[in-house]
């Protein structure tokens, strides 16, 4: 993972280090899996990123074998409910760490598909946005 990258993730860590419990955690990676669908569909398409996510879901079904069912139940970019069940059956430390290897993998694969100069360019603008989840609005007019 690049390094801009890697820090940016390292602000969403201890964000999820600051949840109280596994709903928190599992909350924030929903925020976060439609966020990144939201800023890569246009780049690489919905099913560009679809396939992203899947390739990583099946990269780690060996590590997280509760991954295996979500690979195997996705059907539609846009709809995380199968990883959210699972990760909701989880404990708060299996939850946080198997999705973000989840997400590294998938970090990883976006970088030597499009190249880490523009993954690295389009997750940091992902990873700066405010945590409230709410865009900034422009009060200038």
């Amino acid at each position: 993972m690049p390094d801009d990258v890697r820090r940016s993730h390292d602000i969403f860590v201890q964000r999820v280090t600051e949840c109280a419990n596994v709903g928190q955690v599992v909350d924030m990676a929903m925020s976060t899996w439609h966020a990144l669908n939201n800023v890569l569909s246009p780049v690489i398409g919905q099913r560009g990123f679809f396939e992203l996510y899947k390739r990583s879901l099946y990269v780690n079904r060996i590590l997280y074998p509760w991954l295996l069912a979500v690979y195997e139940d996705a059907k539609r970019p846009d709809d995380f409910t199968g990883l959210r069940d699972v990760l909701l059956q989880r404990t708060m430390q299996d939850a946080t760490e198997s999705n973000d290897k989840l997400m590294q993998t998938f970090y990883d694969i976006l970088g030597k598909l499009i190249g880490e100069p523009l993954a690295e360019r389009l997750l940091r603008s992902l990873w700066e946005k405010p945590s409230s989840g709410h865009p900034a609005q422009d009060t200038s007019s």
